[in-house]
Formats: structure tokens, C-alpha cells, sequence
């Protein structure tokens, strides 16, 4: 595959990952009532006004977070379009922390010895993470970063090939 089809590619599952990022942070308001009912079921001596506020808070954080990570996807196809030299250290940065935050949101106890968000609503958070790794493993995959410029595995312009 060639320099710029490989970056059509990785910029294209960009956004995807964007697309994909905004659905997992707007399908929890549809899902509400799977909210009350885990915090319902963790927390029985809540009453409804402490129920709702708790989800309201998770459907807040879930929307910043939402809305973040779409921009961060955006700025990764920036980088990566631009053919930014430090594009694949800063998307893989990236990754790393949509990683460790969305695995917190899934796996994190809460005080009633539950994880504290809905697993139906926690594990769609992992979605887009899948087409992060296929776009960290095509940036990696690109070619060294001496022996490339600025487009993603693309030969040096001024390297002479015998």
C-alpha cells in the first residue's frame, strides 16, 4: 500500500473512531433507566432523587468524556493528515490514556463493592478503542521514522535509493 493510500486509510478509521466515540457518549441517555437500575441495585437505601443524581453525574461524565475523546480522535487525524513527525508518539499517547481511562470506567468499584458504571453501558466504551489499535498498529507499521518523511511510510525526499 502506498504512503498516501496508507494514510487515507488510517485518517479515514480516525473518523470512524470519532463517529463511533460520539454514539458511545449519546447512547447512554437512551439508556438511562440501565443506570438507575444498577445504582438502584447497588445502593437500595438511595432514594429516587439520589438515584437520579448519581445517573445524572455518570451521563455527565460520559458526555465530557465523549466529547474529548472525539476531539482527540479529530486531532489525531490532524497530525497524522499533516504528516506531523511526532504524529505516531502523540496518537499513541493518546490511545494510552483512552485506554486506562475507559478501562477505569469499566472495571473501578464503587463503595457498594460493584463496578460503578452498568457493564452494558461501561463495555460500549471499549468500541472505539478497537479501532485505535488498528490505527496505533498502521502508524507503527509505516516504516522507521528515519527513513520516512513526513507522510506515513513514505521514502525521505532527499535519501538516495540504489
Amino acid at each position: 500500500m502506498s504512503s498516501t493510500a496508507n494514510t487515507r486509510v488510517v485518517t479515514g478509521l480516525t473518523a470512524l473512531g470519532a463517529v463511533l466515540t460520539a454514539l458511545v457518549a449519546i447512547i447512554p441517555f437512551g439508556m438511562r433507566d440501565v443506570l438507575t437500575d444498577h445504582i438502584r441495585h447497588g445502593y437500595p437505601d438511595f432514594t429516587p432523587d439520589e438515584i437520579d443524581t448519581a445517573a445524572t453525574a455518570y451521563l455527565g461524565v460520559l458526555g465530557i468524556m465523549g466529547a474529548v475523546c472525539v476531539v482527540a480522535w479529530l486531532t489525531s487525524a490532524w497530525l497524522i493528515r499533516r504528516g506531523t513527525r511526532h504524529a505516531r508518539t502523540i496518537v499513541s499517547t493518546i490511545f494510552a490514556a483512552a485506554v486506562a481511562v475507559t478501562a477505569t470506567l469499566v472495571f473501578i468499584e464503587d463503595t457498594s463493592g460493584e463496578v460503578g458504571l452498568a457493564p452494558a453501558v461501561g463495555w460500549m466504551q471499549l468500541v472505539p478503542c478497537v479501532v485505535g489499535v488498528i490505527v496505533v498498529a498502521l502508524l507503527w507499521r509505516g516504516g522507521s521514522r528515519s527513513g520516512t518523511d513526513r507522510r506515513i511510510g513514505a521514502p525521505r525526499s532527499d535519501t538516495v535509493h540504489i
